[in-house]
């Protein structure tokens, strides 16, 4: 998000410094380790109608996609208690149409960014296939399926041999799939990212490695002691973005939402393009150099190290999808998304501070939205006139 920011922004003139205590496409940042996907179909939020009576029995679940870190429980209440009641069906329906402005053409906003740079190398384009066990399973996923098709996301139902033609190595235990079309992937996203900010550089922009510690009216304070001073101050610490503003008044309700990923090297298996596992959450996506399985979710904060169960549920899991798949070598990551309670990213200026602007709280689509989002905040910090209705993102909302 803050690459695509500040090439933006370079893009129209401005003299733009990046801030990080890591470098772009470090394995630190939640968008080296996803699962590459500019999934354009996401814009159904994970606190979907139901889900209220769903997580107490998912949590208590050893096979299911949701984990939790018993001693971060009380901390997490609060948020976990707002992120459920948005899970109102009318509520869902106002958080898919305020996803869909940001992700809507998320792969001709890469396309377009990238473009004439080094980055435009990682990108790919097909179909994104979810695997069912059958129609009944796919039939759980209806609500969702039907807010796609009325955005406009068309998608087409593979059964039982059509199915195991298109995906040989598929498992006959899996007899449906839909395939989301016009979507693509990154096949290297810490190079993605890397590549972006080294043409943002190498073209006049700034980068200063350090860790800001607090934000105060246009200084910004490092903890190593140094300061800064911006006429315009842009936030987009994904996580961590609450920390930064913590000495302004504006509730900002933000949880990591810790996801893991295996990385197989040298498999024997490598479908043709990024795929997702229904009931169990994953992604599998074909990556440079070996098969990337991404998802599920962790609620356990910023501070608390990985979960060693998440890594063996994905491996136990992708022998069932994929029966035959064998691998020389592997690698494990886990990372944190940035989610409000209402799963929808603040963008903007801050009310009382507008030299203040938000950029933060992409959940697991991030990745997908980053240019669209650097190409509004570019507009917001140079006040140009804006084609977006931004009332669903302003950080004032909570």
């Amino acid at each position: 998000m803050g690459v695509c920011i500040a090439e933006n922004l370079r893009r129209l003139g401005q003299e733009v410094l990046l801030i990080d205590k890591v470098s772009p496409g470090d394995q630190h940042q939640a968008s080296y380790g996803n699962a590459g996907i500019l999934a354009r179909s996401a814009i159904v939020p994970v606190s979907a109608p139901g889900i209220i009576w769903k997580i107490p029995s998912m949590i208590l679940n050893p096979a299911s996609p949701l984990f939790l870190k018993w001693r971060y429980l009380p901390k997490l209440m609060p948020w976990l208690s707002e992120f459920l009641m948005n899970s109102r069906e009318a509520k869902v329906r106002e958080i898919s149409s305020a996803l869909d402005i940001l992700i809507g053409d998320s792969v001709e906003q890469h396309i377009s960014l990238s473009k004439g740079t080094p980055a435009e190398k990682f990108i790919r384009e097909g179909d994104w296939m979810y695997y069912y066990r059958n129609k009944e399973a796919m039939q759980k996923d209806s609500f969702a399926m039907k807010l796609r098709e009325a955005s406009n996301i068309k998608f087409e139902i593979i059964e039982n041999e059509d199915l195991w033609k298109k995906e040989a190595f598929l498992s006959k235990n899996y007899k449906v799939g839909v395939s989301y079309l016009q979507h693509g992937w990154i096949n290297d996203p810490g190079g993605y990212v890397s590549c972006l900010a080294n043409y943002f550089l190498d073209n006049g922009g700034s980068f200063l490695s350090g860790e800001v510690s607090d934000i105060e009216k246009n200084q910004i304070l490092l903890t190593d002691g140094r300061s800064l001073t911006g006429k315009k101050i842009i936030i987009a610490c994904g996580a961590w973005s609450k920390r930064v503003l913590k000495g302004f008044k504006v509730k900002i309700p933000l949880e990591s939402e810790r996801g893991y990923h295996v990385y197989l090297k040298e498999p024997s298996i490598m479908p043709s393009g990024p795929r997702l596992v229904a009931e169990n959450k994953f992604g599998i996506s074909p990556m440079k150099e070996g098969l990337r399985i991404a998802g599920l979710v962790e609620f356990g904060g910023l501070e608390l190290g990985a979960s060693s169960y998440p890594f063996r549920y994905l491996k136990h899991n992708i022998k069932k999808v994929f029966p035959d798949l064998t691998w020389s070598s592997e690698a494990i990551w886990m990372g944190h998304r940035p989610t409000l309670s209402d799963s929808v990213p603040m963008i903007g200026r801050l009310k009382d501070n507008p030299h203040i602007i938000c950029a933060f709280g992409g959940q697991h689509i991030g990745l997908t939205m980053a240019p669209k989002v650097g190409k509004i905040i570019a507009d917001i910090s140079t006040e140009r006139r804006l084609n977006y209705d931004l009332d669903p993102f302003r950080p004032d909302r909570f």
